[in-house]
């Protein structure tokens, strides 16, 4: 077999060679490999399963690239179909930029917390030391409160008032009593003692009157130091 092959190359002339163009499409197209249907094409990272009749019918036209023509000026256009595929390092890269972008954004988060957290210690800190301050206030003003009541204690007793509401009452009421005795003792008096008595009735009344706005204004300031007093605690309590 080989002996005739070598007769044929040996007796070939130029008439019994046909020369076609490269760009001119054949009749017949390789589509398999025995029993592959695909064509190894091989290239320097190694063989690549080539599938032209897969080629044909997803793109409905030939696979034609003339040598003598550029990509561009090719009867099909790849440039809807080419996709730039990142190098390792490329890919890398933006995974890198991603990471650091997303970095960025939670160091921004917790700088912003980090400030809000600042603001709210210091504006705790301000009411802290508002309400020291108030407490200190309101033991200022207990305190003087206190020595108020002491005095008002003090010079209740200095001047004869140190007694009960009762005991007021009562002492009013006796006197009352005793200044309409003598006037049913005294209806007809001679005119000097009836004078006399009149003097003394209008004396105990005016000195009725006395102890009784005494006692008025002594339960007052004891009702306004208690209710001030009270409202120092409920203070010292909230705070």
């Amino acid at each position: 077999m080989e002996e005739k092959w070598m007769a044929i190359f040996q007796n070939l002339q130029e008439k019994d060679v046909e020369w076609k163009t490269p760009w001119m499409v054949p009749d017949e197209i390789l589509y398999q490999c025995r029993n592959f249907g695909w064509v190894p094409l091989l290239g320097i990272w190694g063989a690549v399963g080539y599938t032209p009749l897969l080629v044909l019918r997803q793109y409905r036209s030939r696979q034609f690239i003339p040598i003598t023509q550029g990509p561009a000026q090719c009867e099909f256009s790849y440039k809807e179909h080419l996709q730039v595929v990142p190098s390792e390092l490329e890919i890398i890269k933006q995974d890198f930029e991603k990471r650091s972008l997303e970095l960025g954004r939670k160091i921004e988060q917790l700088e912003e917390e980090k400030m809000r957290l600042g603001l709210d210690v210091d504006i705790h800190k301000l009411e802290a030391k508002k309400l020291r301050k108030g407490k200190n206030k309101a033991e200022e003003d207990l305190n003087s409160l206190k020595t108020d009541y002491k005095k008002l204690c003090l010079s209740i007793r200095t001047a004869g008032l140190g007694k009960t509401a009762e005991q007021w009452q009562q002492e009013i009421k006796e006197e009352k009593t005793r200044a309409k005795q003598r006037e049913r003792n005294f209806t007809t008096p001679e005119p000097e003692r009836l004078r006399a008595s009149l003097g003394k009735i209008e004396e105990l009344k005016g000195r009725i009157e006395d102890l009784e706005d005494a006692l008025q204004n002594s339960e007052l300031r004891v009702e306004l130091l208690e209710r001030h007093n009270e409202q120092c605690q409920e203070q010292l309590h909230h705070s």
